[in-house]
């Protein structure tokens, strides 16, 4: 991999930002009363990972920020996951 100049040079963290776009678009037609639940929840979840990422990345051990990409993915799904699961 060549020189990072930027968080934003990662692949990973435009993906998960484009993923929080879609996601944010998809969760306007949930119903309103769960805009303080489900909806909030959702949407806290995947902004989380981007956001991370970028913080990692400040601290500039690259090790660390892939380990916590990883982390972050895992408990985005779980929380979807747990979400789809409960009825």
């Amino acid at each position: 991999m060549g020189k990072l100049e930027s968080y934003r040079d990662l692949e990973a963290w435009k993906v998960s930002m484009r993923l929080a776009k879609e996601v944010y678009q998809a969760t306007e037609v949930i119903p309103k009363h769960e805009i303080y639940g489900l909806t909030s929840q959702i949407r806290r979840a995947c902004v989380s990972v981007p956001t991370n990422m970028a913080e990692g990345y400040g601290r500039n051990h690259r090790k660390e920020l892939y380990e916590s990409a990883g982390r972050l993915l895992n408990r985005l799904l779980q929380s979807l996951q747990r979400r789809i699961d409960t009825p």
